[in-house]
């Protein structure tokens, strides 16, 4: 697995400590944990001694959930779990790939995501069949071996307004976050990714069914 090169630890400052539903909420003044986002679990790790449980957005912080308290003012070192993060990575560019190949084959947007510890789904807006899923996970996995880099990149309001993606979130604010997979894919998204399409080894999608007037797909990438 050739992983994006990221800062996998950070030393942290500990702003905050208060207990919680399922252990203790823990803010930092600098962090390499994911928090829950944009259809993705968040990430786990370790802070200190402490395990990370779960992580979300609060405004502009990020807080932790922790099994045990830390002391405010205290210098800790802060981890993700490489492992979790891999996964996620695969599970979330795959989907980059499943959707934009859709829009791109049938017209088919995706209008729903969401990733679980054991499956994924994507809600499209059509009603597409057997033959047509058929040929969109040939196509996907074409894209898979075709090893499509990943690329990720920050532009301004003014340049988001005229750069043309797959899907465009409103209310963003700059600097907005862009990733695109060669000529499979590019949209706004916060979450994590393979540096390749190659790295997502493989698209299997389990089965499909109607939902809302379109179709809701469940699927799965890499060793799941």
């Amino acid at each position: 697995y050739n992983v994006r090169p990221v800062i996998r630890s950070v030393a942290a400052v500990v702003l905050d400590c208060r207990e919680a539903a399922g252990g203790f909420d823990v803010l930092l003044d600098k962090t390499v944990i994911f928090p829950e986002g944009g259809g993705q679990p968040s990430d786990t790790g370790r802070i200190g001694s402490a395990a990370v449980l779960h992580a979300r957005e609060v405004g502009e912080d990020v807080w932790h959930l922790l099994d045990k308290p830390l002391k405010v003012g205290s210098s800790v070192e802060v981890s993700f779990d490489e492992a979790r993060r891999r996964d996620h990575s695969v599970q979330h560019t795959g989907e980059h790939i499943l959707s934009g190949l859709a829009a791109k084959l049938f017209g088919a947007k995706n209008v729903g995501f969401h990733m679980a510890e054991d499956y994924m789904t994507a809600d499209f807006d059509l009603p597409l069949d057997a033959e047509q899923i058929k040929a969109l996970e040939l196509e996907a996995n074409k894209a898979v071996r075709d090893c499509i880099p990943v690329d990720t990149c920050e532009i301004s309001e003014a340049e988001y307004a005229r750069a043309v993606l797959r899907k465009k979130a409103e209310g963003l604010k700059e600097p907005i976050r862009v990733v695109t997979v060669g000529e499979a894919d590019s949209c706004t998204c916060c979450g994590t990714h393979c540096l390749t399409s190659g790295e997502v080894g493989l698209i299997r999608i389990d089965s499909f069914a109607r939902y809302k007037g379109g179709v809701r797909v469940w699927f799965d990438c890499g060793e799941r």
